[in-house]
C-alpha cells in the first residue's frame, strides 16, 4: 500500500517467507517453483495475524522481535509444513511444465542483468542505541550513515530508508539504513567501503562508530531484502553530557 509515498509493509510476509525457504531447503521431492511458492506463502499468511509498518522499518521490527518471538516461529515453521504438504498435492500446473514458460521455452535459474552494468550491492545496516548509564534503549536519538572517504551522507536505497535515520519510542533503540548500490565497471571485484555513524542526542555526548563492508561487484541489482545477510553493528552506547563535571 502507498500512501503519500510511505509504504506500507506486513512484516509476517518477511517471517514466512524465510521459514519457507528454510523449510523448503530439505525437501527434494516436490515442486519449488514460483506458483507453488506462492500457493504456499498465501496458505500460511491466511492463517497468521497480519503485522504492518511502514516499509523502511521492517528490518528494525526482524531484529525486534526475532528474540522474543521463538513461539510464532514455531508456529509459522509448523504451518510451512502442512502448506508444502497440501500445495504438493493440489497443485495447479502439470509436473512436466514445472520448468517451462508460458511459450514452452526451458526456464534459466539466472536473473536478468538490468542494464549491462556491474554493481556494488550492500547489505541492510541494523544497530542500537543504549543509555551507557542505565543500559536500557534509547529514543528520539538521531543516527546518520556516513561514508568514511568523504564525509558525505550516504545515499539510501530508496525514499522509505531515511538518513539521517530518526529512533522513535517504538522502535526500542534499533535504526536501520540501506545503502544505495553503486554502478561500477569492475567485474567480480572485493572491494571494502568504510563507513561511519554520528549519533546524536539532546543531553548526550555525540558518538562516532566506524566500520567497513566488504562487497563484490556482480552483474545483478540487489533490490530485495535477504535477513540473513544483515549488517549488524554491535550496541552503541551513548553517554549523558557533562557526566563528569
Amino acid at each position: 500500500m502507498n500512501l503519500n509515498n510511505a509504504i506500507l509493509h506486513n512484516t509476517m510476509e518477511d517471517i514466512v517467507l524465510f521459514c519457507l525457504e528454510d523449510v523448503l531447503k530439505e525437501k527434494n521431492d516436490i515442486c519449488k517453483c514460483d506458483q507453488c511458492r506462492l500457493d504456499m506463502a498465501c496458505y500460511i499468511l491466511n492463517k497468521v495475524q497480519p503485522r504492518y509498518v511502514l516499509s523502511s522499518r521492517g528490518i528494525v521490527h526482524y531484529e525486534k522481535n526475532k528474540i522474543k518471538d521463538n513461539q510464532e516461529y514455531i508456529d509459522i515453521y509448523t504451518l510451512a509444513i502442512e502448506a508444502i504438504q497440501v500445495v504438493s498435492q493440489t497443485m495447479r500446473h502439470n509436473k512436466k511444465d514445472i520448468n517451462k514458460d508460458k511459450a514452452g521455452n526451458k526456464i534459466q535459474n539466472t536473473s536478468p542483468d538490468k542494464n549491462g552494468s556491474y554493481y556494488y550491492n550492500f547489505p541492510q545496516i541494523v544497530g542500537r542505541v543504549i543509555d551507557s548509564d542505565n543500559l536500557e534503549p534509547i529514543c528520539d536519538a538521531k543516527v546518520t550513515l556516513h561514508n568514511g572517504d568523504t564525509n558525505d551522507k550516504i545515499a539510501m536505497f530508496n525514499v522509505n530508508w531515511q538518513n539521517p535515520a530518526l529512533i522513535n519510542d517504538q522502535m526500542d533503540g534499533f535504526f536501520s539504513f540501506w545503502p544505495i548500490s553503486i554502478p561500477t565497471d569492475d567485474k567480480s571485484k572485493k572491494t571494502v567501503f568504510v563507513m561511519f555513524v554520528t549519533l546524536e542526542k539532546e543531553g548526550y555526548e555525540t558518538m562516532c562508530k566506524s566500520f567497513e563492508i566488504e562487497s563484490e561487484s556482480t552483474p545483478n541489482l540487489d533490490e530485495t531484502i535477504n535477513k540473513e545477510q544483515v549488517f549488524r553493528l554491535n550496541e552503541i552506547y551513548l553517554s549523558p553530557a557533562n557526566k563528569n563535571s
